[in-house]
This record gives structure tokens, sequence and C-alpha cells, in this order.
């Protein structure tokens, strides 16, 4: 059994290295957590030695795991011994020094999925970043934690900009104005494509804003429709393939010249909706479930 490094006052009755749950050493007994020295004065070998915080090297010391008690009180009662984050770490507000290194975080790998896409890894944004790879595990458990974050900006950008295409009273301008906006986000960011086909597999808030924004743009194209200015057959489920087209485009001729992309957007714009007595589109648009299939990386 794991012994006390308790010393008694002089005079007492008992001795040092008595059984710990016993008490020998009598009222007035030192702990060597207190008095930061070892039993006796024997400073080499000394099994106890510990520092002021951290208390006596018995496991049992009565006056130690009392304080041991008392240190584990502070703690949220929902935290766990093996330091899984509970719902009270994740309500509580971050501190200042915290959410600041989070922000920067989520800054910092938008600028990288948006340049390099989503093959960048948690090491490469804390390097740009300029912090400790612990610290971007500490924000987000994995690469996903952090791309739903991400997920959730981009969704909230791209419903704001079908909200103010739908405020255009003309149905051919309102989609126009929609097309030109979604080209234009996925010319910026090299992952929006990818990170919306992961929309399907987020958590449920980011999955309604997806839907959210279905449900608007099947409006101005409806709109559109209603007014003859789009071609027959066009459905918002369109949009995924032509953004990728689209940003074949930007990512080939970002380094030579980052606006190429727009002329190529205008043909596709007038592709969508075109003079009167046009072709209807040929064929049908592919479900949610083929575009995530025929979107997934190939090995």
């Amino acid at each position: 059994m794991q012994r006390c490094s308790v010393r008694p006052p002089a005079g007492a009755v008992g001795g040092v290295g008595a059984v710990v749950g016993t008490d020998p050493v009598g009222v007035g007994a030192v702990c060597s957590a207190v008095t930061g020295r070892p039993p006796s004065g024997r400073w080499r070998g000394w099994r106890g030695r510990t520092d002021r915080r951290s208390g006596c090297g018995a496991s049992a010391c009565g006056q130690c795991r009392a304080k041991r008690r008392d240190r584990i009180r502070l703690f949220p009662e929902s935290s766990t011994i093996f330091g899984a984050v509970s719902t009270t770490d994740l309500d509580r507000p971050l501190r200042a020094d915290a959410a600041r290194n989070r922000e920067l975080i989520l800054q910092t790998a938008r600028k990288c999925f948006a340049e390099r896409g989503l093959s960048v890894t948690l090491n490469d944004i804390a390097h740009e970043a300029g912090v400790g790879v612990g610290t971007v595990y500490r924000r987000f458990a994995d690469k996903d934690s952090l791309i739903e974050a991400l997920l959730a900006t981009k969704f909230e950008a791209m419903n704001g900009a079908a909200a103010r295409a739908a405020e255009e009273l003309d149905p051919r301008e309102s989609l126009r104005v929609y097309l030109m906006g979604v080209f234009e986000f996925r010319a910026r960011d090299r992952a929006l494509a990818d990170a919306i086909v992961r929309a399907g597999k987020a958590r449920p808030s980011i999955v309604e804003e997806r839907n959210r924004l279905e449900s608007q743009v099947s409006e101005i194209i409806g709109r559109a429709r209603a007014a003859g200015v789009v071609r027959d057959g066009f459905d918002y489920r369109d949009l995924p393939m032509l953004t990728q087209m689209l940003g074949a485009v930007a990512d080939t001729t970002r380094a030579t010249d980052p606006d190429a992309w727009r002329r190529y957007a205008q043909v596709l714009i007038d592709g969508v909706m075109p003079p009167e007595h046009a072709d209807p589109m040929v064929g049908s648009p592919l479900d949610r479930d083929a575009l995530e299939r025929a979107m997934q990386p190939k090995a």
C-alpha cells in the first residue's frame, strides 16, 4: 500500500511513512505537500516528490485527498474523467483569445480551400495561420468539422445572393444576376462545388440552408420559365454542372487572367436564356444522388 509522506510535529506519537488511512501522527501532522520537503529530510530517492499544486505523492493521503476532491468540483458536472467535451463546455462562450484563434483558423481555412481545394490538411492550415496544429485541433476535432463550419458561411452567402436576385422585377434579369453571382462564387472558391456536395451529409442546420437555397433558386427559375425567357427543361439541378464547367475555366486561367471566366460565363448564361425559338435542352439533369456520385473525387 502506498504510504503518505506526512511528518509529525516534534514529539508526536507515530512516524513518517505510516499506512495511509490511519492517523498515526495525530493532530497537527503536516503533509509534505504543504512544506515541499521530503519525509525525515531525505531528498534522495524520495518517491513523494511533488509541488504544492499537485499534492502529496500518496494518492490516498487524507489531507491531499480532500484537496483533490475540491479541485475536481471546479469542473462542470457534465464533464467526464476521459476529457470529452461536454454540453456545458460547448455552450460556454470562448475566451477572447480562443475566439480570435478560431476566427483566424476559419479565415485561413477559407483562403486555403478556395485557392487549393479540399485537399488542404489541418497541418497546412495551422502553418499558414501561424499557430500550432494543437490549437487547430482544440477548435475543430477534424477537417470535416472545419469544413462544416465554413459550409454554414458559404450557404449564408449564396442564400443572400439568391434573395438579392429575387428582388429584380424583370424575371430574365433576376435569373441572370443569380447565375453570374454563383459563377463568381465558384471562380473565387475552388472548394465550393465539393463543399455543396458534402452538404447532404452535414448537420441538419446546413442541410436546411441548402434546401432553402434550392427553394429560392427554383422560384427564380420558375418566374423566368413563366415569362418564357429560359430554355425549356432548364432546372436548378443543372446549376452544379454549369458551375463545374465554369470552374474548370477559372482554375485554368487564374494565373494568367483571373477574370477570363467572365467571358465564358456570359456564353453559359446566353445558352440558358437564348433568343426566341431556341431548341429545348436535351436529356434531363442529374438527380442529387447521381450528382454526388459524379462529383466524388476519383481515386
